[in-house]
């Protein structure tokens, strides 16, 4: 089975600063992709299988931040970060079942949505860019921009349900998914810094 979500997805990203402070900021976007996998039916109405997936992302976020100095709190330049989601995939096991009572006598299968649950590896890929507005720090050290990009992996879990649209095409359904997914730490340096800030990544998303 093929299909190609596209909806909202967001990305919060909860930072710890180096002056204590915390913050949080969200890369809302869109996402397109396709999916595969395969169902096994263990008896009417309960089926297993497996299924992968993966998108490019449009999602971006973009901050404007103050930097000072350590000791006098000096304003020293404002910093623009750049945060920008560009893939993400998931591959894991689903489980499946119908509600009872729709899914017929016997061995015959009546067409009901099926409600599914499923988890398993997650990873993305993102960017994420730095750049100071002051001159005069921009002369005075050596990156006043900072660009970095980088794939990390995690966990994701799940769930939805699937519509059997078999009366307008034979053999389709429609899938409507939520899921969650924890991707660990993701790093970059600061402008200006050889100081490297580690921020907690997970990601919401939903597509049909």
């Amino acid at each position: 089975m093929v299909a190609a979500p596209f909806a909202a997805a967001r990305l919060p990203v909860t930072t710890a600063t180096t002056d204590g402070a915390f913050g949080t900021s969200h890369t809302d976007g869109e996402l397109l992709g396709g999916q595969a996998g395969c169902n096994y039916q263990l008896k009417p109405g309960i089926v297993i299988g497996i299924e992968a997936s993966g998108t490019f992302d449009w999602a971006k976020d973009t901050f404007t931040t103050e930097l000072v100095t350590g000791a006098t709190r000096t304003h020293v330049s404002n910093v623009t970060t750049e945060i920008e989601r560009k893939c993400q995939v998931h591959l894991g096991p689903r489980l499946g079942a119908t509600l009872p009572g729709l899914t017929g006598n016997g061995e015959t299968l009546t067409l009901a949505p099926l409600f599914c649950a499923t988890g398993g590896y997650a990873g993305t890929c993102y960017r994420s860019k730095q750049s100071g507005d002051n001159p005069n720090f921009r002369a005075a050290v050596n990156n006043p921009d900072v660009s970095e990009s980088d794939f990390i992996s995690g966990w994701f879990v799940g769930a939805g349900v699937d519509i059997p649209t078999s009366g307008f095409v034979p053999g389709t359904f429609v899938q409507i998914e939520y899921s969650h997914s924890e991707y660990g730490d993701m790093t970059f340096r600061l402008a200006g810094s050889d100081v490297v800030v580690a921020e907690a990544a997970n990601e919401n998303t939903a597509r049909a």
